[in-house]
């Protein structure tokens, strides 16, 4: 692993055993979080994502938690593109937009997010942001239970 990557991974595994912890300082764990997400950690910019959309640890901001979803999910984070996916099929934070919604999800599927396996099956069963395809929608409801996804 390069000296870089190794970096980065400390930062977040530091940030996270702290977390775990009990007598742990927010304050403490977000600048690591901070550290790790700056030299470019896509887990420690969803991470610092979460709480600012979440309000957890941070006062909520939720523009500051989308742009920090858009770098985590542009860096190939799963997760992160699920939950902009989210925010944008619900209009959280942004202007509503089913379409773009419906890519995400397709974006973080072929990473193998479970869940967004779940939404792509979803969205072409019910022709959201997407033409209606129930073939296709079997296609990865399938693909979805092979994972372990409740039918």
């Amino acid at each position: 692993m390069a000296s870089k990557e190794l970096i980065r991974s400390t930062l977040y595994d530091e940030a996270l055993q702290l977390a775990d912890t009990v007598s742990s300082d927010p304050l403490v764990v977000l600048e690591k979080l901070n550290a790790a997400s700056a030299a470019g950690d896509d887990r420690a910019t969803y991470a610092l994502a979460t709480w600012y959309l979440h309000g957890t640890n941070v006062e909520m901001d939720v523009d500051r938690a989308l742009n920090l979803l858009r770098i985590a999910a542009d860096a190939g984070n799963a997760s992160a593109m699920y939950d902009l996916a989210y925010s944008y099929e619900a209009g959280n934070g942004v202007t509503k937009d089913e379409r773009k919604a419906f890519l995400l999800y397709v974006k973080a599927a072929l990473f193998g997010d479970a869940q967004s396996i779940q939404q792509v099956c979803r969205c072409c069963w019910y022709g959201v942001g997407t033409e209606v395809d129930r073939e296709l929608a079997d296609i990865w409801r399938q693909k979805a239970l092979a994972l372990g996804a409740e039918d």
